[in-house]
């Protein structure tokens, strides 16, 4: 169960592979795929992709919302897999989520060495700071890279609660102008889920909701619009119905376990279970509200 969920992150984050290209300095023109890999170790949301045709060069992909002292020996043993199972050279990048000081250890990698005038290892991985990164071209660049933009650093003089409205205006705009249907719902779920996991303790739920009424509303129309066209409008706002609210239990579901597993670790199968058979959609709600702040697992799962 913890696989799917990790495979779920990295679909939701991946599925527009090129847009993700000026982050981690790949040529557009170069192929560059989606590389599944059976190997002793994994790390939480880690991705690989194989750059060129014939492969030429892999770049391992660590999301990092917390530090902890393992990350860069991980990252070090996996980059060492992957060059073996590989056989190209491995560039790692640690991309981090949330700001803090800088860690000198992630700059400085990993040197040591036995008998240094006989030989020394040395590893240094690129770390990519989001909260440095410029906004608008997350919010100008591919659709991929959206769910990113409350992440980034913000416009000059403003916080990051003052400036979400706005931006989340821009994302919903395009999503809704741009991307299919099936796109648009993985990527704005992704923006809820990420901005939770930022701004711990901001109240996300009243800044989301506004753009969730308008565009059920906005779907809602084009469906009956459609049924109107065909003769069929009973049939279609009937089935719609029922469509929506399954997908919304399941959206809610998958949503609350994402952003608990981002921030608590990961859930043992009972507790997946368990949220896994709630269909009250409020108390879903309630217990992704509260994930924000949660403690533990437990916390969530008490919540009514």
């Amino acid at each position: 169960m913890a696989a799917e969920f990790d495979n779920r992150l990295k679909d939701v984050i991946w599925q527009r592979l090129p847009d993700f290209g000026p982050l981690v300095h790949l040529d557009p023109a170069e192929p560059v795929e989606a590389l599944r890999t059976n190997l002793p170790i994994t790390l939480d949301a880690d991705f690989v992709l194989g750059v060129g045709q014939p492969r030429r060069a892999a770049i391992d992909i660590s999301f990092q919302v917390s530090w902890d002292a393992d990350t860069l020996v991980r990252v070090f043993a996996y980059n060492a897999l992957l060059y073996r199972h590989l056989n190209v050279p491995v560039h790692s990048v640690i991309l981090q989520l949330r700001s803090r000081r800088n860690d000198l250890r992630l700059q400085d990698g990993i040197r040591y060495s036995v008998f240094p005038e006989l030989g020394e290892m040395y590893f240094r991985p690129e770390v990519i700071n989001l909260w440095e990164q410029p906004l608008e071209p997350m919010l100008t660049g591919g659709l991929g890279l959206l769910p990113l933009a409350p992440l980034c650093r913000m416009p000059e003089g403003m916080t990051r609660e003052q400036a979400l409205p706005e931006i989340l205006r821009r994302i919903n705009e395009r999503l809704i102008a741009e991307a299919p249907p099936e796109l648009n719902d993985t990527r704005w779920n992704s923006t809820y889920t990420l901005t939770g996991v930022y701004l711990k303790g901001y109240d996300i739920r009243n800044l989301f909701d506004r753009y969730r009424i308008m565009r059920e509303s906005m779907t809602y129309q084009a469906t009956l619009e459609e049924g109107r066209v065909e003769g069929r409008v009973e049939g279609r706002v009937e089935g719609y119905a029922l469509g929506e609210a399954n997908g919304r239990l399941d959206e809610r579901r998958q949503a609350l376990l994402l952003l608990g597993k981002v921030r608590l670790g990961e859930p043992d199968k009972l507790l997946v279970d368990a949220i896994l058979g709630i269909d009250d959609l409020e108390r879903l709600q309630r217990m992704r509200d509260a994930s924000i702040d949660a403690v533990s697992w437990n916390q969530i799962i008490e919540t009514n």
